[in-house]
């Protein structure tokens, strides 16, 4: 177990590089940094991100994040610099949350209104808006080898889509609160989630 030292600077949020060598950390400044794993010390400052930035994620080449912006507003930005690649303004409203499919193809949006949003990671194509408005999307995590994807909501539902069809499949309900994270095991027989209350659910698939 590593325990990071006392910094002068806050942590507000930090992702893993695909490489595990490393991970980039958001400060409270919105500056991001590169920080080593497992010694959790900074090696460099890369670039500022948008002030309201409320999640970001990272491509498996290591060469491309994403960024979405509390008005709903999206872009690709190249590592380690930080040019523009593509962005698109808010257009379906406030964004929650992101993540990009492991094979880099697709990105993906959680919206405050319960919608997903689906992209064609290398260009912004608009590929696919998921139906099922609802409670906000807290959280989305694509399969690692499956068309599907799961959503986890405010009213504590967990939601399987099919990304081919578009359509959803299944609602998991057990929470009596706002989820903070869910996955799926590699092999695809169990579901785990945890609530924001602390409560950890296991489910069969």
């Amino acid at each position: 177990v590593f325990r990071m030292s006392p910094q002068p600077q806050r942590l507000v949020g930090m992702v893993r590089s695909p490489n595990g060598d490393d991970f980039l950390a958001i400060e409270t400044d919105r500056s991001l940094g590169v920080w080593s794993f497992p010694e959790c010390t900074k090696e460099k400052d890369l670039f500022r991100l948008p002030v309201d930035t409320r999640s970001v994620s990272i491509a498996p080449d290591g060469r491309h994040l994403l960024i979405v912006e509390k008005s709903g507003a999206i872009q690709l930005r190249a590592l380690p610099r930080g040019n523009v690649i593509w962005k698109i303004t808010a257009e379906k409203g406030s964004a929650n949350s992101v993540a990009i499919s492991p094979r880099g193809r697709f990105a993906i949006t959680g919206r405050l209104d319960g919608s997903l949003v689906l992209y064609e990671t290398a260009s912004g194509r608009l590929v696919r808006d998921l139906a099922g408005r609802a409670s906000p999307a807290h959280t989305v995590h694509f399969s690692n080898d499956k068309p599907y994807l799961l959503s986890s909501h405010a009213d504590g539902t967990i939601k399987l889509w099919n990304l081919d069809s578009g359509t959803q499949e299944q609602v998991y309900r057990g929470h009596r609160g706002p989820i903070a994270t869910a996955t799926i095991n590699d092999n695809w027989q169990s579901l785990v989630s945890a609530g924001m209350d602390g409560s950890i659910y296991m489910w069969d698939l």
